[in-house]
């Protein structure tokens, strides 16, 4: 297979599975190769930043509340 048939089959794969992540709500993360990487049920937007004296345990209790 010469480079442009594999760009073209890559191509492809991207646009189906890039539509079926979208299709369920889901976050793109990556594309890496043949690789998707893409995530589900993030967070849209952090309340606040955590200061400097909080501890990271403290932040994620915080932000669990959805």
């Amino acid at each position: 297979m010469n480079p442009a048939e594999v760009a073209t089959r890559l191509n492809r794969f991207y646009d189906i599975a890039t539509n079926a992540i979208f299709r369920h709500d889901g976050t793109l993360d990556r594309l890496v190769g043949d690789e998707v990487m893409a995530f589900f049920a993030a967070p849209l937007a952090r309340p606040r930043a955590p200061s400097g004296n909080e501890s990271p345990g403290n932040f994620a209790r915080g932000c669990s509340h959805a």
